[in-house]
């Protein structure tokens, strides 16, 4: 009847599994310390000291004066040896030590006690540590003892449920003779009446338990209460908080009638991805068990009255959310190509080889004195690379017609800059029929003005700052270049190079003034790129989170810049577009096209497109007449000149993901560098370095992890794709012997004309590992991008030979248009 009292009033009061009182909650112990201890060390048996170590949490020492005291202890059973957990209380006289090692020597002396154990292994495990308290189960209330409970001994849980264990057994007088009547038994005999069984008893016992990780729905143990969740090593607390059921009620409802719903501590909300993968942006919050297509709502703690009833977060929850898988189809959406960084040049001399390589030209500090000439003056400050060149104004070939050079890979010596020191470029051009061409300068005013006498060519300064402001050539504080300047009045524009700086007030110019000034402005010649913010070959699509682009490949439209080559035969050829149904040559015209001479007498010599260029009826065919131009009849021609791609000629190149390929760096200077360049473009991520043990070739035996040294850089600029690198840190030595580096990276289809989101996709990657990339607008994800990056060859030489990639320019005139579907 007592019993049955009991029961009435906990169920009255209590949910089946509650903790009885408040405030005494169990805490999760991640990584709590472990030692193992040797059998025996010194005469002493470590199993029977264990207890007198507990007690009062007694502190080991080891030799190094590193301390820890005593939490739990663990009898060693089968293969597991005696084990303590501990708590370190300082750190070891080298100040860097924080944990005890294998061979330590730990003592415990205390008066004339002294305990003296070694040391086999340390490491961590997981522990609760479950205060005084009661548990309402099974009708009853248990007694739980406050003790540290190591739920798992040597390793740190990622994923279980740690609840209480109930276990309930009948205890007969043959389990324990206690129970046997003790009616004829004299006093302090122990005797009991044999006869006389006495009454069985219930016995109900609760364990702590760690198990296997359980859905809600899959959880239908009913002697297991969980009240601890920990998911990817992250504890979540299950257990509701005591309520006292009918008064609550009372109190719950007079709450709400009165205040409604309100929070008193507001729970903080975090948005993060729910697998942790390394491609995540926002940080996940499962590394085993996260689902792509799941987000996480981390609420963190905070307390509200929700219908009158007191919540409250001691814990971050995390609320698993469906992310949004719908998609929307646009088609014919256009693509803005817009690109920059160009510089505006003249007086050129053939074209750049851009038809077999982006060619590496180099950049002088001095004009070219003859437009129509491939000899330059001054020295090589510089070089870069070519990524295309079209018409800018006026008519090719003549001297008054400027042109666009894109360039890309720009690099100057040593305490050379583009805008001051660039001049003229030079490179052995298509089919090494030369190029060179001088720099049409920005031409920026400076201080003061300046006056000039006709036939000489000393220049004086009016409220000038020439030592200030222009290099000087010679003198004490002699430049490595010369500037020049154009004075520039009503009566004068004329250009002189500096020869001398004399002072404030006064130049020696290289030449002689035509005119007589006083006191007219000058400006000095820079090279300035044009349209910068747009000088990347990646082009944004006009939504975002693209989930494909023309999935059908059947809408994609988009005109290119084709450079063709070929040889005249009687001043005359025919270039056709073989086999390819899905493009047409456009009509050529002064503005789009360029015509080349490359070899023979006229070499150099460029020629506009309107009465030597024409285009056959079926779009096929371009034919090139020079039979009016004398000296050309069997020279080599090269053309650029726009074509529009439909269809399967507008298709995507694909990327395929390519896991741990190995570079090994066995020259001494090599692999002592500072940076190193691997043999693949489009690097993903850097698996691993090792150094070899031996020096000679790299061998793997003995080789040592130096990972931690190197950062990794894939490679990546925004206008192609570089070799990718590992960089040491500044802190880490260099290695003294072989290294292998380890990496993953993107091999590239053989055909298509761009990268975009289908690239990745259909080469097995999955939306969410398409990379970013830090672009001009910062970092961006390539799924929202049109890709039109030229890629380098393995031996990062150029962008001709194995593993380059060399799409052609798109025509920036003519629109990109396509279809796409998106998130």
């Amino acid at each position: 009847m007592l019993q049955n009292q009991i029961a009435t009033l906990g169920k009255h009061l209590f949910k089946e599994g509650s903790l009885v009182f408040s405030g005494n909650d169990p805490g999760f112990r991640k990584g709590i310390d472990y030692v193992k201890l040797e059998l025996t060390y010194s005469g002493t048996d470590a199993d029977d000291v264990l207890e007198t170590l507990l007690a009062g949490n007694k502190k080991l020492k080891a030799a190094n004066n590193l301390t820890a005291s005593v939490q739990a202890i663990a009898s060693s059973s089968g293969a597991d040896l005696p084990t303590i957990w501990v708590n370190y209380e300082n750190k070891a006289d080298d100040t860097t030590t924080r944990v005890f090692t294998a061979g330590d020597v730990l003592t415990y002396t205390s008066g004339a006690t002294s305990i003296t154990v070694q040391v086999d292994s340390v490491g961590k495990g997981t522990g609760v540590y479950l205060p005084n308290n009661y548990l309402f189960v099974k009708d009853n209330f248990v007694q739980i003892q406050e003790e540290l409970k190591i739920v798992s001994k040597y390793t740190e849980l990622v994923n279980a449920s740690i609840g209480f264990r109930i276990y309930e057994e009948i205890v007969t007088y043959a389990d324990d003779s206690s129970l046997l009547d003790p009616a004829v038994s004299t006093e302090g005999s122990g005797d009991s009446n044999y006869y006389a069984l006495g009454a069985d008893r219930y016995k109900l016992r609760v364990e702590l338990e760690a198990r296997n990780l359980l859905d809600d729905t899959s959880d239908t143990d009913p002697d297991f209460f969980e009240f601890i969740r920990v998911i990817d090593g992250n504890p979540q607390w299950v257990r509701e908080e005591v309520i006292y059921d009918t008064i609550a009620k009372e109190l719950a409802r007079r709450t709400f009638e009165e205040s409604g719903d309100y929070a008193v501590d507001c729970f903080p909300l975090q948005l993060m991805e729910h697998s942790n993968s390394s491609n995540a942006k926002i940080r996940g919050y499962y590394t085993t068990t996260g689902n792509a297509n799941l987000m996480v709502g981390l609420m963190g703690p905070g307390i509200a009255y929700v219908k009158g009833y007191r919540v409250e977060n001691q814990y971050n929850v995390p609320i698993s959310i469906e992310k949004s898988r719908d998609y929307d189809e646009k088609g014919s959406v256009f693509v803005n190509t817009d690109t920059g960084n160009y510089i505006i040049i003249d007086s050129l001399f053939g074209l750049p080889n851009i038809a077999t390589d982006l060619e590496q030209i180099s950049i002088y500090n001095k004009y070219k004195s003859t437009w129509y000439s491939d000899t330059t003056l001054g020295s090589i400050v510089g070089t870069a690379r070519v990524r295309h060149i079209e018409l800018h104004s006026g008519t090719p070939g003549t001297d008054a017609a400027q042109y666009k050079l894109y360039l890309f890979d720009v690099t100057m010596e040593p305490g050379q800059t583009f805008t001051r020191t660039a001049k003229s470029f030079k490179g052995a051009g298509i089919g090494a029929g030369g190029f060179t061409a001088n720099i049409l300068p920005t031409l920026g005013l400076l201080t003061g003005g300046v006056s000039t006498t006709n036939n000489s060519n000393v220049i004086t300064g009016t409220r000038s700052a020439f030592v200030l402001e222009l290099a000087d050539p010679v003198g004490p504080l002699a430049s490595t270049y010369s500037d020049y300047i154009t004075v520039r009045g009503s009566t004068v524009d004329q250009e002189f190079e500096i020869a001398d700086v004399q002072g404030a007030g006064q130049l020696i110019a290289n030449s002689n003034a035509t005119v007589t000034t006083s006191d007219v402005p000058y400006f000095v010649h820079q090279a300035i790129f044009e349209n910068t913010d747009r000088a990347g070959y990646l082009y944004k699509l006009p939504e975002s989170f693209v989930k494909t682009v023309d999935p059908n490949n059947t809408e994609t439209v988009f005109a290119v810049k084709a450079v063709e080559t070929a040889t005249l035969s009687s001043s005359a050829a025919t270039i056709t577009i073989g086999g390819a149904v899905n493009a047409a040559w456009q009509v050529p015209t002064n503005e789009s096209t360029l015509l080349c001479v490359t070899s023979g007498t006229k070499r150099g010599n460029v020629y506009p497109a309107v009465g030597y260029v024409t285009r056959s009826s079926n779009q096929k065919s371009l034919t090139i007449d020079l039979t009016s131009v004398a000296g050309v009849s069997t020279s080599t021609i090269a053309i650029i000149s726009p074509k529009t791609k439909t269809l399967d000629q507008a298709a995507r190149r694909t990327k395929t993901r390519v896991n741990n390929r190995t570079f090994d760096v066995t020259n001494s200077t090599a692999f002592k560098a500072q940076t190193i360049s691997l043999d693949r473009a489009d690097g993903i991520r850097l698996v691993s370095v090792s150094e070899s043990s031996v020096s000679g070739s790299y061998n793997s035996s003995g080789a040592r992890d130096i990972t931690d040294n190197y950062t990794f850089d894939n490679g990546q600029r925004i206008t192609h794709y570089g070799l990718a690198r590992i960089i040491r840190k500044s802190t880490a030595a260099a290695p003294n012997n072989p290294i292998r580096v380890t990496f993953d990276y993107f091999s590239h289809g053989a055909t298509g004309d761009y990268f975009s989101v289908d690239s990745y996709t259909d080469g097995g990657t999955s939306f969410d590992n398409v990379p970013y990339f830090n672009n001009l607008d910062g970092e961006v994800n390539l799924a929202d991008y049109i890709d039109c990056r030229p890629v380098i060859n393995q031996a990062g030489t150029g962008f001709s030979s194995t593993g380059a990639v060399k799409p052609d320019f798109l025509d920036l005139t003519d629109t990109f248009s396509t279809s796409l579907q998106y998130y």
